[in-house]
């Protein structure tokens, strides 16, 4: 619960910096090199937050703590290597390739726990498994054309376009179809509970009547 508060409260805090950074500058009317440094510099941060943030949630809630390490960890080393390249202390590509595919590996698995903590019934938990699928298929495509930049055509976009849209799509039908079981749950439940604790009152023969007026008739069961 401290870690998801820690990261939620850096995350709103050098968001909120951002935006007031960014209005000073307006204002001011400069906007040099160190400004954008600093915003570049405060946005890394709130994102790599944010990651950490909905890896921690998955820990808390979970019992599987291997993979929200691993984002976790992810969102950490992408951010620092980030923030030396925004900095200049570091100044060559393979840093910048392997700092955005950590980020883009972080991102891509937040997301996916973030997917994975709304309840589902068996019969929905397909839509779970085509967002793993689809988030790590994504993820794959593109840390592979930050390496290889050779591999970008039409057909190869096409997928990438084809795959966000299926990942659009289950991150709106996880949450409805997880409100919509947890409904269904409940109601059966208050029936069950209601069947648990009905008083009837005996009419007339083998016919009984409960409070609200509906009759019943009653047929005991062989018992061995």
């Amino acid at each position: 619960m401290e870690l998801k508060k820690t990261a939620l409260r850096a995350s709103v805090g050098f968001l909120l910096f951002s935006a007031l950074f960014a209005m000073y500058v307006v204002l001011v009317g400069q906007f040099g090199q160190f400004e954008i440094n600093v915003l570049l510099s405060t946005l890394s941060i709130s994102i790599a937050s944010m990651c950490a943030m909905a890896c921690a949630a998955y820990i808390e809630k979970t019992t599987s703590k291997t993979i929200g390490s691993l984002g976790m960890g992810l969102s950490a080393f992408s951010l620092i290597l980030m923030l030396l390249l925004i900095w200049d202390l570091l100044n060559h590509d393979s840093y910048w390739l392997l700092s955005w595919s950590s980020f883009v590996v972080a991102f891509a698995i937040a997301h996916a726990l973030l997917l994975n903590l709304p309840p589902l019934s068996t019969n929905h938990m397909w839509l779970r498994l085509l967002a793993n699928g689809s988030i790590a298929l994504l993820a794959a495509l593109v840390v592979f054309l930050i390496w290889q930049h050779d591999v970008a055509s039409d057909a190869y976009f096409r997928v990438m376009v084809v795959d966000g849209i299926a990942i659009a799509l289950v991150t709106l039908l996880i949450p409805i179809f997880s409100k919509l079981d947890h409904k269904t749950n409940t109601e059966t439940q208050k029936t069950f509970d209601v069947a648990q604790s009905i008083h009837l009152t005996h009419l007339k023969d083998d016919i009984y009547i409960d409070e609200d007026g509906a009759q019943y008739k009653l047929q005991r069961l062989k018992t061995n």
